[in-house]
């Protein structure tokens, strides 16, 4: 085998762990540092990421940690330009994700100590991440992590906030700065079988290879599947986002009263971390429990006959659904949420984007009990299989111990 130098970027801070594409990072810089030697850029946002607690825990697992700070954190001068800077970005109509890799002297940083150690693969976390790659000093074997196709993710959000007319121009310039970084790469990583079709098509030359979201769900498995409430559903995800707020929205206003007219009894768990004040006010210790932040969520998520989640815009792939699968809950959902996790509808639960209907399928699993025991063991063999840790990030490793044959 030969063990390669390998140089990961991220755009943002691996800890502390807010959301998914963190966890994802961790765990590709730990099943890389298995087989090569791999070193981590890292953006911060501020000097506190800079605390032995964070950056002991990235030491742990890579060679050498690189963290810049973000130029415009840099002191108060620096905050006032970049502000007048990001103004003047906007109206160029450049995607606030790009705003960051459009400053030089980040471009600079980050190619110095690409160059400094001539590395053998360079891997990059979202597309806006490439951006240092015309600085460059030699030619490394370029990766891009998409994670999504980010200009289609925030196509649906303006559609769904009814912004879609007016900001056309700005998709239109987002789509054409996505497929030209990602187009500088050599290998195109995707994570689910949508996004590797969209990325396949736009890119013939490149070699290309799916890598699902992997977790470490043995928590969850070794948990196993015990007794829940027949009448008691899940909404579960970040109440931070518009994107689900906008979907609790819909199954508080237009699903929940269709299932009650079957259901009266119904009971409405709500996880997720920030729930804005309009949802916490639900809370009434009866029927509807909003319990924002939960530390270990294996008690809360197992006690639920299914989860809902009606997601209209946003999109990425949603790893807090392989964990509730993990626990043995069937999922009902629309495509935008559910197509990601390549899940069969009626094994595993119900795929759909009408509203009535996701109500009448939620009140088959909550009546048949022997439908809900079946789709809760299709869960768990589902997940523990497609999304191992072993099953998703080792490929990567793999086709990059590889490479040196395929390149014969």
């Amino acid at each position: 085998m030969h063990k390669k130098k390998v140089l990961v970027v991220c755009p943002g801070p691996i800890y502390p762990i807010t959301m998914g594409s963190q966890i994802r990072m961790i765990n590709i810089i730990k099943g890389l540092s298995q087989d090569h030697d791999v070193d981590v850029i890292a953006r911060i946002p501020d000097r506190s990421h800079l605390f032995p607690e964070y950056v002991g825990k990235i030491k742990d697992i890579c060679n050498e940690y690189y963290p810049i700070l973000a130029p415009n954190k840099q002191n108060y001068f620096k905050r006032i330009y970049y502000r007048i800077k990001f103004g003047i970005v906007k109206l160029n109509l450049i995607p606030n994700d790009f705003f960051y890799f459009s400053i030089l002297s980040l471009q600079k940083r980050i190619a110095k100590v690409a160059n400094s150690k001539r590395y053998d693969i360079i891997i990059c976390e979202f597309w806006y991440s490439c951006s240092f790659y015309n600085r460059m000093l030699y030619k490394p074997y370029f990766v891009l992590d998409t994670i999504d196709v980010n200009f289609k993710k925030y196509e649906l959000e303006l559609k769904s906030r009814g912004k879609w007319e007016s900001e056309y121009k700005k998709i239109q310039k987002y789509r054409a700065l996505e497929l030209k970084y990602t187009g500088l790469n050599d290998l195109i990583i995707s994570v689910s079988e949508f996004d590797s079709q969209f990325f396949r098509e736009n890119f013939s030359d490149k070699a290309h290879i799916k890598v699902p979201i992997g977790q470490d769900l043995s928590k969850f498995l070794q948990f196993g599947v015990r007794g829940y409430e027949k009448n008691s559903i899940l909404f579960y995800g970040s109440m931070s986002s518009f994107q689900n707020q906008e979907a609790f929205w819909i199954l508080y206003n237009e699903i929940l009263p269709k299932i009650k007219k079957f259901k009266p009894k119904l009971q409405l768990n709500v996880v997720g971390s920030k729930p804005p004040k309009e949802i916490k006010a639900l809370h009434n210790e009866k029927n509807i429990f909003i319990h924002g932040f939960v530390m270990d969520l294996t008690n809360v998520i197992s006690k639920n006959a299914l989860l809902i989640l009606p997601l209209r815009s946003g999109g990425g792939f949603r790893t807090r659904i392989i964990e509730v699968m993990a626990l043995g809950v069937p999922v009902i959902g629309t495509h935008n949420a559910l197509n990601c996790i390549e899940m069969k509808s009626g094994i595993h639960g119900f795929i759909t984007d009408s509203n009535s209907e996701m109500a009448e399928y939620a009140v088959r699993i909550l009546t048949d009990p022997n439908l809900r025991k079946k789709m809760s063991e299709e869960c768990i063999k589902f997940v523990s299989t497609k999304y191992s840790m072993v099953a998703t990030y080792r490929k990567l490793s793999n086709y990059l111990i590889d490479l040196d044959r395929k390149s014969r």
